[in-house]
């Protein structure tokens, strides 16, 4: 299956994969997320002040407009990862698994980093819309060298979700990236039931996070990025 390559193309706008780890498994990681200390993602002020996250996200986010400070990253990474204990390793392999499902090219977690960031977006706390581009700072010159950057997937693995909201919204149009779609454009909502992980297009295609409903949402996630020689992808948080 070439289901990465077709998410890159476009000529699909979402995959996912369900049973991606087991009810005991997402129990027992939940109660370990909870004994960890978790940050925040942007000031208490902005849209995204409520969310808090367990590692260090590589996207840029208001807090970090051109990136996360490399210390940082792999400090709040290694130490979730660390946190984790003897949970880490078989949810690794689980999402490699997966990922590795997914296409005949070889995927590997990228040099140096750490497979998976986990956020908490808490009740009626959702993500606007927005597309992931990253600038060409520093905190991206090594990911940039080794690949397509402006193509990369994100994927995110649902390990609690709320009874209602909490999905996706991916605006199908044809947006530039810095055309905001509009209020009422057309979007098509894909849910990701606990324990599926899901992947699409964040850098070429404009999605939101609905609210989550009835309760909060927390995420493992991260980017899979196509290596610049065609060799396979990279994952990393």
């Amino acid at each position: 299956m070439a289901i990465l390559e077709s998410l890159r193309r476009l000529d699909r706008r979402v995959h996912r994969i369900a049973d991606v780890v087991t009810p005991a498994q997402r129990a027992a990681i939940l109660a370990r997320l909870e004994m960890l200390p978790a940050t925040a993602l942007a000031p208490v002020d902005s849209p995204l002040g409520a969310i808090r996250q367990w590692g260090c996200m590589i996207g840029p986010t208001p807090l970090a407009p051109t990136g996360p400070d490399p210390r940082r990253y792999d400090e709040e990474n290694n130490a979730l990862w660390s946190g984790l204990g003897a949970l880490a390793a078989p949810l690794q392999a689980a999402v490699l698994d997966a990922l590795q499902s997914l296409t005949p090219s070889a995927v590997q977690i990228a040099p140096g980093r750490q497979i998976a960031s986990a956020r908490r977006m808490p009740e009626g706390d959702g993500a606007p819309r927005h597309i992931d581009r990253y600038p060409k700072t520093s905190a991206y010159a090594e990911l940039r060298e080794a690949c397509v950057l402006d193509e990369q997937l994100v994927w995110y693995l649902m390990l609690r979700g709320s009874p209602d909201g909490g999905a996706l919204r991916v605006y199908p149009g044809a947006h530039a990236p810095d055309e905001v779609p509009a209020e009422d454009a057309r979007f098509d909502r894909y849910d990701a039931p606990e324990g599926t992980l899901l992947i699409h297009p964040a850098a070429q295609v404009w999605h939101a996070v609905e609210p989550p409903q009835g309760g909060e949402r927390i995420t493992l996630g991260g980017i899979c990025a196509p290596l610049r020689d065609g060799s396979g992808w990279w994952t990393c948080a």
